[in-house]
């Protein structure tokens, strides 16, 4: 008996650890059909940009060659009428160097008849064709129509119209007339009217009834909101401190039994944002109670990506300038999620570029 009570949590540990090997077996066949499908995936695309860019070579030459045999037929053009000018001013010379030979009055009327035809002689000038207008040609080319291709062929996610909400803006931050930046107000708001607390004027109702810029965050939502598909956007960051960019939503709180509506406190607000806290760089993520992590050290972009992948439930922030990854916050878009931008510093001013 005393042996079996030792062995049974040993049987017990067993147990559990074979379950945790086939957990982890498990994982490890799951990320190998990933990284399959992740590695099909990617060779497709760049078979099909090979396939694209074969037919745009095909295109560019077949379009030189035309542009370089116009130019040659132009050049032609114009050797013919040197040649037919060469050969009428040769023809002139002769005839006066004829008359030239000549004496008394039939040379004169010859020398007059000479100059008679060359006084009324016209020429067409010829086209001048600057030998360049290839070079010129080509590179407006690659630039101004294969990129654009490219760019509307492989751009599975095209760039979102984003706008700032004034409806959801903090009373103190000040937006643009175009509602694509937003900076803090030198001036403060007016003090509320008698009666009603700071807090609640300084709310400000979102388009569900909702209030994100409320209170002291000084925050302001953009405009629309996703629920659905993927969706990119980029916004530059002019200040070094106080600013945070990202995305938020704000899910109704469930209602206690027996408590009214009133009483069951405003909705529940997530924020997922990059941004600064003093001088250091930190990513949020804010449920409720507000949850940061440091950046790593290295680059500090002035011009962020984000993109939202609805489906993946993934928040990605990028620079913008070297496409680099910064991070990855794991979200659900059950609700509709807003572009999400806080100012917090006098100076600093955040911009949706467009």
């Amino acid at each position: 008996n005393k042996l079996q009570s030792h062995l049974e949590p040993l049987r017990k540990q067993l147990e559990a650890v074979l379950k945790q090997k086939s957990s982890e077996e498990e994982k490890i066949s799951l990320l190998r059909e990933q990284m399959q499908a992740e590695v099909q995936e990617l060779e497709a695309d760049f078979e099909a940009l090979h396939r694209f860019l074969a037919g745009e070579q095909v295109q560019l030459l077949r379009q030189l060659q035309e542009r370089h045999e116009g130019l040659q037929a132009r050049q032609r053009r114009n050797v013919s009428l040197l040649q037919e000018r060469s050969a009428a001013l040769a023809k002139l010379i002769a005839e006066a160097e004829a008359a030239g030979a000549k004496h008394g009055l039939q040379m004169l009327r010859d020398i007059k008849g000479t100059f008679s035809r060359c006084e009324n002689m016209k020429f067409q000038e010829p086209e001048m064709v600057p030998v360049d207008v290839g070079k010129k040609f080509r590179n407006c080319f690659l630039q101004d129509v294969v990129m654009r291709k490219m760019e509307k062929v492989f751009s599975k996610v095209p760039q979102a119209d984003v706008t700032l909400d004034p409806s959801t803006a903090h009373p103190r931050l000040s937006l643009s007339l175009d509602r694509r930046s937003v900076r803090l107000s030198e001036r403060r708001p007016p003090d509320p009217p008698p009666g009603v607390s700071s807090s609640s004027s300084s709310r400000r109702p979102s388009r569900s009834g909702a209030s994100i810029g409320s209170g002291g965050d000084l925050c302001v939502l953009g405009s629309p909101g996703f629920c659905s598909g993927r969706h990119y956007w980029e916004v530059e960051v002019g200040g070094r401190r106080g600013w945070a960019v990202g995305a938020a939503r704000e899910t109704p709180r469930p209602r206690q039994k027996g408590a009214s509506s009133s009483s069951s406190g405003g909705p529940k607000r997530e924020i997922w944002a990059v941004g600064t806290s003093g001088k250091k760089s930190q990513f949020w993520s804010m449920s409720g109670c507000e949850q940061t992590a440091p950046a790593p050290p290295g680059e500090q972009p002035r011009r962020f990506g984000v993109y939202l992948d609805c489906e993946r439930g993934q928040l990605c922030f990028y620079n913008a300038e070297s496409m680099s990854h910064i991070h990855t916050f794991h979200i659900r878009c059950r609700d509709r999620v807003f572009p999400f931008f806080r100012v917090l510093a006098r100076g600093t001013r955040i911009k949706i570029c467009t």
